[in-house]
């Protein structure tokens, strides 16, 4: 648990634990992520929120083991489109991001139970959407808004 340490990178001795199954980089002042973290294959739960990410972590197509992802209170605009790759994952946390479009493939995450898409500016057809396509799990969202705001 690196959390709260106000890093801007992540330490490179981290790199030597390669049997990691959780890493928590949540409440630090992290903008990317470095390309060592495909070496934690056995990695089970990953946390960063409440930094400064404008993506998802390039190195999670090498987590393959991954259930929980939580990415809440960052920057991201996207959720991949191959975000189905990830096919142990059962808590997606996205909650207070800038995500503007939601992929159909959200849909085949085989053991997702939970999204958190809490504080993200939705349509109300897209939430209806994906509850459409995600009968089964429990959504977490906000009231329906296409909000636009003046400085």
């Amino acid at each position: 648990d690196l959390s709260r340490q106000r890093l801007k990178d992540v330490p490179a001795e981290l790199a030597r634990f390669t049997q990691l199954r959780e890493l928590r980089l949540d409440r630090n002042k992290l903008d990317a992520l470095p390309a060592f973290l495909t070496a934690f294959a056995h990695l089970e739960i990953f946390s960063a929120e409440e930094n400064e990410l404008t993506a998802f972590p390039e190195a999670m197509w090498s987590w393959p083991q991954l259930r929980e992802l939580h990415l809440g209170d960052n920057w991201i605009e996207a959720i991949p489109i191959d975000i189905d790759e990830l096919v142990h994952l059962e808590v997606l946390s996205l909650w207070s991001n800038v995500i503007g479009t939601f992929p159909a493939s959200l849909s085949e995450l085989p053991r997702l139970r939970r999204l958190d898409l809490l504080y993200n500016d939705m349509t109300a057809e897209e939430q209806e959407l994906l509850r459409m396509w995600l009968p089964e799990v429990q959504l977490v969202l906000s009231e329906p808004c296409r909000c636009e705001f003046e400085d």
